[in-house]
């Protein structure tokens, strides 16, 4: 990532649009305006300081699997542009994605206990149960929890971090790996 790009984790959840707002004029006023956006990375580009007032709008029958724009979205995105919005960012897939894995349910078993660990760590992402396969072939040496694993689009593991991390030591490590081709 250049000088002029910075991404930063999104630790947002996606209907808190107040707090998300604040914080991309935050961002404006320090010279970064929002480029790209998606479930876990805000991507800004370097611009001169300034006030920028964001509006962000929560669709809850948008999905993940269906990136593109519902027609309720297209006609909300028509009367925007026609009160002379200008459209900052639209939700994009990213390179990094954040997956789970309930170590403590086996799949096919107590999926009430796997949803309800789920929701008490508050971990807004997709969530894998623990199978014969992902336990053999990833966590057979996983010695402590939280165990991170960075592995790239072809497979690859390329880092595992054993513990919890504070948020700017996961953008650091994020950052670090070199950009998808």
């Amino acid at each position: 990532m250049s000088r002029d790009r910075k991404r930063q984790l999104n630790w947002y959840q996606p209907d808190d649009t107040e707090a998300i707002a604040r914080h991309l004029e935050r961002m404006a006023g320090k010279g970064w305006l929002l480029e790209k956006v998606d479930n876990w990375l805000f991507t800004y580009r370097r611009a001169q300081p300034a006030r920028v007032r964001y509006t962000v709008t929560f669709f809850p029958e948008a999905s993940v699997f269906d990136p593109g724009l519902t027609r309720g979205q297209e006609t909300y995105a028509d009367y925007c542009q026609a009160a002379g919005w200008e459209l900052a960012a639209a939700y994009a897939l990213e390179d990094v994605q954040i997956i789970g894995i309930v170590s403590d349910v086996l799949e096919g078993e107590d999926q009430e206990l796997a949803e309800s660990l789920v929701e008490e760590t508050q971990a807004n992402y997709p969530h894998l149960l623990l199978n014969e396969s992902i336990f053999y072939g990833l966590l057979t040496d996983v010695a402590a929890v939280p165990t991170t694993f960075f592995i790239d689009g072809e497979g690859v593991v390329l880092d595992t971090v054993v513990g919890a991390r504070d948020k700017s030591a996961w953008e650091e490590m994020i950052h670090g790996f070199p950009e998808a081709d």
